[in-house]
């Protein structure tokens, strides 16, 4: 389609965008199957929980071609990395540099202190469930995952199939934050399905390149008091 033909032009918010606008609708979705075939789209640009949508395509020709073009979404074991940061709860980190390593990292998806986007949960909650814990849920965040932050694909009536977390839900409807932290409320009399991708809305390798100062200064920045 002409969203993948002028691919290499768009700057990173509107490929975000146009991502969305592709997997909605069956076709689209073979236009971008045939982009990342064409290498016109890299592979790397879709996050895990597209990825895991593609190979479960409403649509069965969509998800063959997906799971053949991504053999498993399975990220492997994160025991290494959980292994190579745990040195970070021994050492003294500064929140200062740590509030850089969350502008970085987190604040796309989390608000804290003010700051970042409001898609997953705000971290304020984290300054009392300690250091370790949230070392954990950033190193392995399909380790243990809430409902809340469960990945849904809608599959809608009129604008096809949408992929977010639900905000909420009740017999009126329901209320679907993208990926791009866009809200959508939806009437039931629009909704034909919702199913769970079973995995986390939070990336796993966000801590790719961190040396375990910088978890530490991050974990306590995390931990500090409101300003």
């Amino acid at each position: 389609g002409e969203l993948t033909q002028r691919w290499g032009g768009l700057p990173p918010r509107v490929r975000a965008a146009a991502l969305e606008v592709l997997l909605a609708q069956p076709e689209h979705a073979a236009a971008l199957l045939d982009a990342l075939q064409r290498g016109r789209i890299q592979r790397q640009e879709l996050s895990a929980p597209q990825i895991a949508f593609l190979r479960a395509y409403p649509d069965a020709s969509i998800s063959h071609r997906a799971i053949a073009f991504f053999p498993s979404t399975a990220t492997g074991d994160r025991s290494d990395a959980a292994k190579r940061l745990l040195p970070a709860l021994q050492l003294r980190g500064q929140a200062t540099r740590g509030r850089q390593v969350y502008l970085a990292r987190c604040a796309e998806c989390h608000r804290f202190h003010g700051e970042g986007r409001q898609f997953g949960p705000d971290l304020e909650s984290a300054t009392g469930l300690g250091k370790e814990w949230v070392l954990t849920r950033f190193v392995n965040p399909n380790r243990s995952v809430s409902p809340r932050a469960l990945c849904r694909v809608v599959t809608t009536r009129h604008w096809g199939n949408l992929l977010g977390v639900v905000e909420n839900e009740t017999p009126a409807g329901l209320v679907l934050r993208g990926f791009d932290g866009e809200i959508v409320r939806l009437p039931r009399s629009s909704v034909l399905a919702v199913s769970s991708l079973e995995i986390s809305a939070m990336p796993e390798g966000l801590e790719a390149g961190l040396a375990p100062q910088g978890v530490a200064d991050l974990l306590e920045y995390l931990a500090s008091a409101p300003r």
